[in-house]
């Protein structure tokens, strides 16, 4: 239905207006939008891998993030929007201040879905 412009002065992208908007009566569909994101990031501060740490040190491992979504602008003002995201969470330690030889990994997964609906003027 259309593209997003893009700002070189402000390095961002623009909102969407549908070149042919959401209506029964003229057959226009709106915009759709088809999107993928993989994201990872070290949530670990004064942590280091494989030493006995002190209480301030944080271990929060490292995730990896991937999403899909997909989103609909019926029109200028209105966004739906519907984002799946699988997430790992690894690297952790169950007890950093331990010994190396007694920590153990004690990862995760996520699965979460999420809507949106917006109004926009």
């Amino acid at each position: 239905g259309k593209h997003r412009a893009y700002s070189a002065e402000s390095g961002a992208y623009g909102r969407i207006y549908p070149s042919h908007p959401f209506s029964l009566k003229e057959g226009g569909a709106g915009a759709w939008e088809l999107a993928a994101r993989l994201s990872r990031t070290n949530l670990n501060d004064h942590f280091i891998v494989g030493a006995q740490n002190s209480l301030s040190a944080v271990d929060g491992g490292n995730e990896v993030t991937t999403t899909l979504g997909v989103n609909w602008y019926p029109n200028n003002n209105i966004m739906f929007r519907l984002n799946y995201e699988h997430g790992v969470f690894g690297d952790l330690a169950s007890n950093i201040t331990a010994k190396p030889s007694s920590q153990k990994d004690t990862g995760a997964h996520l699965n979460a879905v999420a809507a949106r609906a917006q109004v926009a003027f």
